[in-house]
């Protein structure tokens, strides 16, 4: 599970997600495992989860450690392509 809540946890219900697409769970697996991903699906196919659910994810797991030992937390950059989204949704 590489550190994700299983999918019948509550939180999901709360949050609008019953259910990953294969392709989501495949690459936030591979995300939380470290290793390099890259996602190409369509237009509203649902990548921005592929991504972010391990962010959120790995910065929990910094904070929770960082509170037990004092340790510095994590830190991400996100990029977004706005102009070729932009372009896409007049498509």
């Amino acid at each position: 599970d590489a550190g994700m809540q299983n999918e019948n946890d509550s939180n999901h219900h709360t949050t609008g997600i019953r259910k990953l697409f294969l392709h989501q769970s495949q690459a936030i697996e591979s995300a939380m495992n470290g290793i390099h991903t890259v996602v190409c699906t369509g237009t509203g196919s649902g990548k921005s989860l592929c991504f972010l659910l391990p962010v959120l994810a790995k910065a929990f797991i910094s904070l929770r450690q960082s509170q037990n030992c004092l340790k510095l937390g994590s830190a991400a950059i996100l990029l977004f392509p706005t102009k070729a989204l932009a372009q896409d949704q007049y498509s």
